[in-house]
């Protein structure tokens, strides 16, 4: 468990020098319970021999860091374990922008659900559009089986609007309109007809 080598990016992201660090185990790095966590992780790589890759939360000079580690056998020339290696990556900014964007996708949903609105996201080039539940259901399908295009928004037009909502669709598209907003209906999974606003 002692190092043998210790490269710069380590000695940074660990506030170690290589000299304070080599022919000494984790535990001249880290807290006595990060320590172990990973020199458990180690025992287990040298016991079967396999590559792990695990994230750990530790303290560091930085403070609070996310830290992926992969771990793997070092192997001699006939195949036996002589050591390990490890490569550490901080991942924390990684992992608090997903964090952010799982909590801003929530915050969305929730506003939606509250105001019974439907989301609604054309890919202009494959006519693919990506909804959210709330479309769906206020359309009264099941979200769960519903697959929307740009073919089968259209379909679903009043016969009356579609001429005017592809008019707005297309002064949109070729700048001539600073924004997409049409009223118009569209027929349920009922049959019946629904104003949107959208």
């Amino acid at each position: 468990g002692r190092y043998i080598l210790f490269n710069p990016r380590a000695e940074h992201m660990l506030g170690k020098s290589s000299a304070e660090v080599l022919d000494m185990d984790d535990t001249a790095l880290l807290s006595p319970e990060d320590a172990a966590r990973i020199m458990e992780t180690d025992r287990q790589v040298l016991k079967h021999g396999r590559t792990v890759l695990k994230e750990y939360e530790l303290t560091l000079p930085a403070g609070q860091r996310i830290v992926q580690v992969t771990e793997g056998p070092l192997l001699d020339e006939v195949g036996k374990i002589i050591g390990l290696y490890g490569i550490a990556r901080d991942i924390t900014e990684r992992v608090r922008e997903e964090q952010a964007l799982r909590d801003s996708e929530t915050r969305l949903q929730l506003a939606l659900q509250a105001a019974n609105q439907g989301l609604w996201d054309l890919d202009i080039l494959s006519g693919d559009v990506i909804v959210s539940p709330e479309y769906a259901s206020m359309l009264g399908y099941d979200p769960e089986g519903f697959h929307e295009t740009n073919t089968t928004r259209i379909e679903r037009l009043h016969p009356d609007d579609r001429m005017r909502v592809a008019r707005t669709y297309r002064d949109y598209i070729a700048g001539k309109s600073p924004e997409y907003r049409v009223e118009f209906r569209q027929r349920t999974a009922a049959g019946g007809w629904k104003w949107i606003l959208s």
